[in-house]
C-alpha cells in the first residue's frame, strides 16, 4: 500500500500543477502566453519542482501584486489536494492515519506563507539587479 501511495502522491504532484497551469493558460491573451515559459521550460519545471512550479509560473506570467497572491495560493491548494488525496487513500485502506485534517489545513497555511516569501525574496533579488545593472549602465554612459 505504500508504494501506492506514494505513486499517486508522485503523479499528482506533477499533474495537479500541469492541470492549474493549463487552465491559467487557456485564459491568457497573447502577449502574456508570450511572456511564459517554452515547452522545454515548462516541463522541467514541472518535473523538478511539481506544485512549486506554480511559483515560477506566477512570476512570468502575471503581473504586479498579484503574482505574490497567485502563485502561493494555487501551490498551497496543490498540496492541499495531494495531501487530501493521500488522507482518502489512508482512509480507504483502513491504515493507520499518519496526519489529521487539522495537520493538513495548518500544512498549507505554512506551504502558502513560505510561497509568498518565496515571491518576496525573488523580487528583492530582481530588484537589486536591476538597480545595479542601471548602475553599472549609467557608469558606462559618463563621458
Amino acid at each position: 500500500m505504500k508504494v501506492l501511495r506514494a505513486s499517486i502522491t508522485m503523479l499528482l504532484m506533477i499533474l495537479v500543477p500541469l492541470a492549474i497551469q493549463l487552465w491559467d493558460r487557456r485564459r491568457q491573451d497573447d502577449e502574456t502566453r508570450a511572456r511564459g515559459w517554452n515547452f522545454a521550460t515548462w516541463g522541467a519545471a514541472l518535473y523538478a519542482l511539481g506544485p512549486f512550479s506554480l511559483l515560477g509560473w506566477s512570476w512570468v506570467t502575471k503581473e504586479g501584486w498579484v503574482r505574490f497572491v497567485w502563485g502561493p495560493a494555487w501551490l498551497a491548494v496543490s498540496v492541499a489536494f495531494v495531501a487530501g488525496v493521500d488522507f482518502a487513500v489512508q482512509l480507504v485502506a483502513a491504515e493507520k492515519l499518519d496526519t489529521t485534517l487539522g495537520d493538513l489545513a495548518l500544512g498549507a497555511v505554512v506551504v502558502y506563507v513560505l510561497g509568498v516569501l518565496v515571491e518576496l525574496w525573488v523580487a528583492g533579488v530582481t530588484w537589486l539587479w536591476r538597480a545595479w545593472k542601471r548602475r553599472a549602465e549609467a557608469g558606462k554612459a559618463r563621458p
